[in-house]
């Protein structure tokens, strides 16, 4: 189940959105957690839920028991104080680890920036802003968002239209429509001139790097199809940026790029963990590769090789029942042809070189990016000037914040 609605500004109390699709799955009006979960531990099926819909499987002989227990939390869930104060132990002990982890904060520092404070890609969850969350929060969103009239629901398996639209009438068909609220948000652009952004860690002896900005690349774009292409033979395993950072020089285990597709806004990010010695080094040969891919055409061979490689993933993730559920919805959800994906390899083998440099230059913007670096700031910010274009490095804390220079000078004089 896949529930199309607009991401919303949860305030203070970020987190809310998340917490409550979790409480779905934590007990119902006639069934504590243990319960549900020994129930469905008993039928060997797996069910997860979320804020905008759940998965759940199992053997085609215990389907009816499945919806059972998927109707049971839909229509009727008990969300308990109890349940919310444990996730929200959880969740705040998670993130005290998480200040103790490069990645994690990269990660925040990149959605604060590439999104900002003003749209809801952007929000950060905190310590402070769980502490927020209230179980009406968590209630009144579910009532608000959680609707079957902003529903897709998939079914792939042994069993037949008729059997799944019985047994969805059946478990369903008491679900109240309601209207959901839309919501617009001003798209995120990328910063005019490339800036680079510093988290000091005065003790990392490794820097994690992120080159990132937003993208405008729609789920079913004409141009889908040769940027996932594109983004395969820059970043997708054994790419370029692997070949370079890490077979050529050995900076780093691994160096990769993703590229995300949004109905709002997506993001394009490479990212890799380097030594502190080669942080400058490593940003050089990102930024290399990254106008490369943009400034020439691939080689036929490389772009065939690349084309080969997404063939047998495309056929091999049709094993997993969940991919074709996912496919069949994005097609009904975003309006994409019909046979859209039984065309999709015949729409592969078309890419051309030239398709490739195309998406290359839409959608990687080297010099319109966020090069955030977390890390020694006292070993590397000096040596990072040179690739902003200001000339200068900016410091933030973990949130993406600035850290602003003391308010009073130092006095004159003064020796470390």
């Amino acid at each position: 189940l896949v529930l199309d609605v607009d991401p919303v500004m949860e305030g203070d109390a970020v987190g809310y959105v998340d917490m409550t699709g979790e409480l779905i799955r934590t007990g119902t009006q006639k069934k504590q957690k243990a319960e549900i979960d020994a129930y469905i531990d008993q039928i060997g099926a797996s069910v997860s839920t979320s804020a905008t819909g759940f998965y759940a499987s199992s053997l085609s002989k215990y389907k009816n028991e499945l919806f059972g227990i998927l109707s049971e939390l839909v229509l009727t869930p008990a969300f308990r104080q109890e349940e919310l104060d444990r996730l929200k132990k959880q969740t705040i002990s998670g993130l005290q680890t998480e200040k103790d982890d490069a990645n994690a904060i990269a990660a925040n520092v990149r959605k604060a920036l590439v999104y900002g404070p003003n749209h809801p890609y952007g929000q950060i969850t905190t310590e402070q802003s769980v502490d927020k969350i209230t179980l009406d929060l968590c209630s009144n969103h579910f009532k608000t968002y959680f609707r079957p009239n902003v529903g897709y629901l998939a079914l792939v398996g042994d069993i037949t239209l008729e059997e799944a639209r019985k047994l969805v009438e059946q478990s369903f068909g008491a679900w109240e429509k309601a209207d959901v609220p839309k919501h617009q948000y001003l798209t995120p652009a990328p910063p005019a001139r490339t800036r680079v952004v510093v988290v000091d860690r005065p003790v990392a002896v490794q820097t994690v790097i992120n080159i990132a900005h937003p993208v405008q690349l729609k789920p079913g774009a004409s141009d889908a199809i040769a940027a996932s292409v594109m983004n395969t033979m820059l970043g997708g395993g054994d790419a370029r940026l692997f070949n370079n950072l890490r077979e050529k020089y050995g900076f780093t285990y691994g160096a990769y790029s993703s590229l995300s597709r949004s109905i709002l806004v997506g993001q394009f990010n490479a990212f890799a963990q380097v030594r502190t010695a080669v942080t400058d080094s490593s940003v050089m040969q990102f930024l290399y590769e990254l106008n490369r891919i943009r400034d020439s055409i691939a080689p036929a061979t490389e772009v065939q090789g690349i084309l080969s490689y997404l063939n047998g993933s495309f056929a091999i993730g049709l094993q997993n029942p969940q991919t074709i559920a996912a496919y069949a919805i994005d097609i009904e959800r975003y309006g994409m042809p019909k046979d859209y994906y039984r065309n999709y390899l015949k729409n592969l083998a078309a890419v051309t070189p030239a398709d490739v440099q195309a998406a290359a230059k839409k959608y990687v913007q080297p010099g319109q990016a966020y090069v955030i670096c977390v890390g020694n700031a006292k070993a590397i910010a000096a040596s990072l000037a040179k690739y902003a274009a200001s000339g200068k490095v900016e410091l933030v804390d973990m949130y993406g914040e600035e850290i602003k220079a003391p308010a009073k000078p130092l006095p004159a004089g003064l020796t470390a």
